[in-house]
Order: structure tokens, then sequence, then C-alpha cells
């Protein structure tokens, strides 16, 4: 007898999809595989992540016998997920799947009987890991236990898909701190209407002025009215020539000012950037004064060598 012929299908899938719908990353896979399994009363359900080069599979979220297994990973040589993650699709075992994978020892130590496992998939056909559902009981292959894992299979993979970009995201975004806080030079960044949004060290040294109060001003205040004037022209030029230069330099003229209105000239490059339809520009400052006082000094150091030879 089929034990799910007098499964609602509407009410199975509604509550599946509410017990998730409000949940993202870690928290959509335990809300996933806790409602799939309760909701088809089997014994268990898991979502992983394939870890290719070790030949292994990590459960992002695991629900056995009314509890969570934590920190579960495993090699996929000799289980059921091996044929899943390797040939891609799905794979169901009605019955017996501890005699036919006898080299699994966690099958019989989760008393399983029965097991069912879809792959998800990269957009580039790779995969990503798997969503199986394990059983103490036979576990028929009814087509629309068969819909369900797929349909929110293809819904894990999504979100598989998202967390990673996240995640690389998040690795570029703290290289490109790292590098920019590391930078001797003065970088700052600002936003079309120009204030600023990004200001590493270097820049907080220059204007001698503390991150928190630098982020968020309008560099317009940090500009004397000539060099307020030479800024905006450089503006107007990037932002209305049709090919106009993505990068430019200021080398004279640009008078900043720092902390206690102090003022001093500078040079600066200007790059433009757009991210969503908004413009960004990209400075890096240097303090003629110090310039030109390491030019004088390295002139002193120059003619005292020649002097000594």
């Amino acid at each position: 007898m089929n034990r799910f012929q007098n499964l609602d299908v509407d009410q199975a899938l509604r509550l599946i999809v509410e017990g998730t719908a409000a949940e993202t990353g870690t928290s959509f896979y335990a809300a996933l595989v806790k409602t799939l399994a309760t909701t088809l009363n089997t014994t268990g359900a898991w979502v992983t992540e394939y870890l290719g080069d070790s030949e292994r599979l990590r459960a992002l979220a695991f629900w056995l016998n009314d509890q969570w297994i934590s920190d579960y990973e495993y090699d996929l040589e000799g289980t059921p997920c091996q044929v899943v993650i390797k040939d891609g699709k799905l794979f169901h075992v009605e019955n017996d799947v501890t005699q036919l994978f006898p080299n699994d020892p966690d099958l019989a130590a989760f008393n399983a009987v029965s097991y069912v496992g879809v792959p998800l998939h990269n957009e580039d056909g790779s995969v990503l890991g798997h969503l199986a559902i394990l059983d103490s009981r036979p576990m028929p292959a009814d087509p629309r236990i068969v819909s369900f894992v797929r349909i929110f299979a293809v819904r894990a993979a999504a979100e598989h898909r998202r967390l990673r970009a996240e995640a690389e995201t998040r690795d570029r975004e703290e290289k490109l701190n790292r590098l920019i806080g590391c930078a001797m030079d003065p970088i700052v960044e600002l936003h079309q209407d120009l204030y600023i949004t990004v200001a590493n060290k270097s820049a907080t040294d220059l204007f001698n002025i503390p991150q928190e109060e630098l982020l968020g001003q309008s560099f317009k205040d940090r500009l004397t009215p000539k060099g307020l004037s030479i800024f905006l022209n450089l503006l107007k030029q990037l932002n209305n020539l049709e090919n106009s230069p993505q990068q430019v330099w200021i080398p004279t003229g640009l008078g900043l000012i720092g902390n206690d209105h102090h003022t001093f000239p500078g040079e600066a490059t200007v790059s433009r950037s757009t991210s969503q339809r908004r413009h960004f520009y990209t400075l890096i400052l240097r303090n003629m004064n110090e310039r030109q006082e390491a030019e004088r000094q390295l002139r002193e150091l120059t003619e005292q060598t020649e002097y000594l030879k």
C-alpha cells in the first residue's frame, strides 16, 4: 500500500511553503528540512554542500528523529548521495537502502530503509550539494513526493547560489578594504552628491579628522573656494563629455582644508565609476607641502653625498 496515497498535496505544499517563506540563509535550510520531514512524516531530511576537493558532503541543516544533527560531514564514497552528486540527478531507493550501500555505516545507525535525494545545481550545471530524505520505512515511488523534493531542491539551490555570491562579495570587499586601509596615500570615495563614503587612515591623517566624523561630510567643505572651483570644473568635464577620461590628474591648485581650518596645497588623481546608475569618484590625494619637504630633504642629502664624495 502506498503510504502517501492519502496525502493532501495542496495542504502539504502550503505547509512547506509557509514554513520556509520568511527564512533565508541557514535559517531557510533548517526550516526546509524540518518542515519537509515533518509534513511528509519521514525520519529525516538534510541539505548539504558538496566539497569537491575532499569528496565530502557537509550538512547545512540536518533534521533526524525530531532533533538536529550538528556538524555532520561525511565521505561521499559508498553512499547513496554519491549517485546523486556524481550523476547529477534524482536517486530513489524505495527499500533496503542499507543492503544496497553496505559501506555507508550511517545508514544503519540512522535505521534507514528508504532514501530519495536530488542535486542542487549551479547555473553552469555543476552540482553544489543535494537535498535528501530518508525514512525508517519503505518510501514508494510516489510522483508527488518526487515533485516536492524537486521543487524545494530548486529553491535550496537558489539560496545556495545567493549565499555563495554574498560570501564572494564580502571577501572582495574585505580584500579591497585591507588594500585601501594599508595604502600610504590618502584615498577617499565620493558619492555623486560629493559626500564622503570611504576614507582610509591616511586620509583621516591628512585632514586630521577622525574617520567617523569625516565619513558623510561633504567634500566641498574640505576644499578652499579656488580648489572647489577647480574640482567642480573637472567633474563637469568627466560627466558631460561623451568620451571623457575615466581618470584625471590635478597637479596643482587643489586647496585642501584640514582640521581647525588649516589649509594646504594638494594634488589628486580622480577616477570615476558607476554603480546602480550613480556616479562615484575615487580620489588619491597628496599633501604638496609634504612632497616639497621630502624633495628638499632629498636635495640636501644628495648635496651632502656629493660633498662627501
